[in-house]
């Protein structure tokens, strides 16, 4: 499956557009919206499901303020958080609602952490809170946090590489053009062009793509 960067990406839409194609994304007023359009494309493709080439399996520090941890990514921008587990254990602590962890953590009880909950942010930074609170005599040497990532096409060079099949990007953004070409209105040729788009991502998304490159390859997590 073709991978496209962002500049590739805008051109192909510009081509479709029938305006002529530019070297660098920021060069006309045109492309400069196109890369914003394209932003609210992939901000919809990551939300439509948990695609795999958004799952980091990674160990983040997470720092103890007031039976909190907070989890510094270092402007890594996670979608969310897929499990959290005990460095050295295998099974992951099972997730609970915030008002459910805040209902058994009245008991006060203290152990090994069983269950977790994202209840706060700083930043960029998701704050967990565990439960029950961790006994000090029982030795927990920290956590790792397996997240999903969320994905932006901003950049100043139009070099990144997006990891979608390209022509879904390319229809997609295809159909945020006309959109907003036709005054914000449901022009036909909008209409057509989205509804393929929607038919095309339910389809890529059911193959459960895992492929990460340019071309067809093989996915690997990254650490």
């Amino acid at each position: 499956m073709q991978r496209l960067t962002v500049l590739e990406i805008v051109n192909e839409v510009m081509k479709k557009m029938g305006l002529d194609t530019v070297a660098a994304i920021n060069e006309t007023a045109f492309s400069r919206v196109l890369v914003s359009y394209l932003n609210d494309t992939v901000d919809l493709v990551v939300n439509y499901g948990e695609w795999p080439q958004l799952r980091i399996i990674q160990k983040y520090q997470l720092t103890s303020v007031e039976n909190r941890y907070q989890c510094s990514v270092a402007g890594a921008h996670l979608r969310n958080i897929q499990g959290v587990r005990i460095v050295g254990r295998a099974s992951e602590l099972q997730a609970m609602h915030p008002i459910e962890l805040e209902n058994a953590a009245y008991a006060s009880v203290t152990g090994i952490p069983w269950a977790y909950s994202v209840v706060d942010a700083s930043a960029d930074d998701p704050i967990i809170k565990v439960h029950p609170m961790e006994d000090t005599s029982i030795l927990v040497t920290g956590f790792k946090v397996h997240p999903w990532l969320d994905v932006s096409a901003a950049t100043s060079t139009g070099a990144v590489v997006l990891d979608w099949h390209a022509p879904l990007i390319v229809q997609g953004l295809h159909a945020q053009a006309l959109y907003h070409e036709g005054g914000n209105t449901e022009t036909p040729e909008f209409v057509t062009t989205f509804g393929l788009f929607m038919k095309n991502l339910q389809s890529e998304f059911a193959k459960y793509t895992t492929d990460t490159g340019r071309y067809l390859r093989l996915y690997a997590p990254r650490q």
